[in-house]
């Protein structure tokens, strides 16, 4: 699947999205997040320009009023999990029964894993 077609599949699902320059985490358009959008023609010329550009997702409501957050799993200390943090956090306040969270694990380029909990 190219970038262009994973962006408009996200914002067809309501994901307001916007282009991160390739192998960085810096957003092409001059208003990073304020300028995400589920907009298929704007996506369509922004992925025109760049192809390879990776796809950044804004936080907060979806186009659908469901909220959409992040929660990066940073490990810095090798005594410390960031995956046992955040077990005992559920374990303790319980899951959150409308978010989509999208769990961030890694270092400087992370691996992504999707976990929706209703």
């Amino acid at each position: 699947m190219s970038m262009l077609a994973a962006a408009l599949e996200l914002a067809e699902l309501g994901f307001r999205v916007f282009p991160i320059w390739p192998g960085a985490k810096n957003p092409i358009t001059s208003s990073g997040f304020l300028d995400a959008s589920t907009d298929l023609v704007r996506i369509r010329q922004w992925w025109g320009k760049h192809p390879k550009a990776n796809i950044g997702i804004a936080t907060g409501h979806l186009a659908t009023g469901e909220m959409f957050i992040v929660i990066d799993l940073d490990e810095h200390d090798p005594n410390e999990s960031g995956n046992d943090a955040w077990a005992e956090i559920i374990a303790t306040q319980g899951p959150a029964d409308t978010v989509e969270a999208l769990l961030v694990i890694g270092h400087d380029l992370p691996d992504f894993c999707l976990e929706a909990q209703r």
